[in-house]
């Protein structure tokens, strides 16, 4: 990979989104090295650049709404709300990482990620497409409650 590969990747949102999540444990140096580590090592595996990994991504773990509970008059409520393009990122990486957490393996985090992310480019099953799934499942289920978004 070159340099001009990583330094037009760093001002990609998905880029900035998976860097916060290294973040959450220190340093920023070590978080852009994890990151470009875990994409040099998908570009060994796959073939593929920076922006068709995220985007295979992006596509497979897609949704436009995220599931709410809101409390109206002592019940609870279970609400699809549309999302923005940020948020979609957020909720991708966020499932992305509640994976790789319930992972036990003692691995490393970007072998870790670098296998999840593998799956999703092979179209293998994994935790994060249940996520979404289930996700779907229940937003069609109650999307009679759609008139609660307004509370």
């Amino acid at each position: 990979m070159s340099k001009k590969k990583l330094g037009s990747l760093k001002h990609h949102f998905f880029f900035k989104v998976i860097l916060q999540f290294f973040l959450k444990k220190g340093n920023l140096k070590t978080a852009e090295e994890n990151v470009k580590l875990l994409f040099e090592t998908l570009f060994l595996k796959t073939g593929l650049g920076d922006y068709s990994i995220i985007s295979k991504i992006y596509k497979t773990l897609y949704i436009n709404f995220e599931i709410k509970n809101i409390k109206r008059r002592k019940n609870f409520h279970i609400v699809p709300m549309p999302i923005r393009k940020k948020r979609r990122f957020f909720i991708i990486t966020k499932w992305i990482f509640q994976t790789i957490s319930g992972d036990k393996q003692r691995k490393s985090i970007v072998y870790k990620l670098s296998t999840e992310i593998l799956k999703y480019l092979e179209n293998q099953p994994s935790e994060s497409l249940v996520k979404k799934n289930l996700s779907q499942i229940t937003a069609l289920q109650n999307r009679s409650n759609i008139h609660f978004r307004w509370y």
